[in-house]
C-alpha cells in the first residue's frame, strides 16, 4: 500500500509540473524609448525609437505586411499628438525578418531577439508632452498574447515607460 501511494505522489507531481509548465505566460519585451537627438527648437523635426528586447523563444510582428487575416501587427498610438506635436507618416519598422506562415497562409514579418519601431515627429513645442502606447502581440510555437507598452516624454526627455499586459 505504502509503494503505491509514493507511485501516485509521483505521478501527480509530475502531472502539476507538466501542466504548470503550459499555463505559464509568456513574458512581456522589455522597452525603452530613445530619440535620434537630445536638443531640439520649436518646430524640429526628429525620430523615436521604440527598441524591444525579446525573450528567448519569442516573436513580435512587424508594423506592416501583407495578409489579409493574420496575427495582429504593432502598432504605435498617440495621444495629444495635435496640440505640441504632430506625426510625420506612419511608424515604420527596422530589422525584421521576413517568414512565410503556414497557420496563417501568407507571409509575415516579424521581429526576433531586438524590436525597432520608428516614428519621426515634427514637435511644435520643444517642451511638448508626448504620450501614447505601443500595441504588440508577442507569439511563441505554441500562443500569441497582446501586450503595451505606455510612454511619456516631455521634448525628448523620456519620463516613463511601462511595459504591461
Amino acid at each position: 500500500m505504502e509503494k503505491l501511494k509514493i507511485k501516485f505522489i509521483v505521478i501527480a507531481f509530475c502531472l502539476m509540473k507538466t501542466i504548470s509548465g503550459y499555463s505559464q505566460e509568456l513574458q512581456p519585451s522589455d522597452w525603452e524609448v530613445k530619440f535620434s537627438r537630445q536638443k531640439v527648437k520649436n518646430n524640429d523635426t526628429v525620430t523615436i525609437y521604440f527598441i524591444g528586447k525579446i525573450p528567448e523563444n519569442q516573436g513580435i510582428y512587424s508594423t506592416k505586411f501583407e495578409c489579409d487575416y493574420g496575427p495582429s501587427p504593432a502598432r504605435v498610438l498617440f495621444e495629444n499628438s495635435w496640440k505640441n506635436y504632430e506625426l510625420v507618416d506612419s511608424a515604420i519598422s527596422a530589422g525584421e525578418v521576413i517568414e512565410y506562415d503556414d497557420i496563417f497562409g501568407c507571409t509575415l514579418k516579424k521581429f526576433k531577439h531586438i524590436a525597432v519601431i520608428k516614428q519621426v515627429v515634427r514637435i511644435k513645442n520643444k517642451n511638448a508632452l508626448i504620450k501614447g502606447k505601443l500595441e504588440y502581440q508577442a507569439c511563441t510555437n505554441e500562443m500569441c498574447l497582446l501586450y503595451y507598452m505606455y510612454f511619456e516624454t516631455k521634448g525628448t526627455k523620456v519620463l516613463k515607460v511601462e511595459n504591461l499586459k
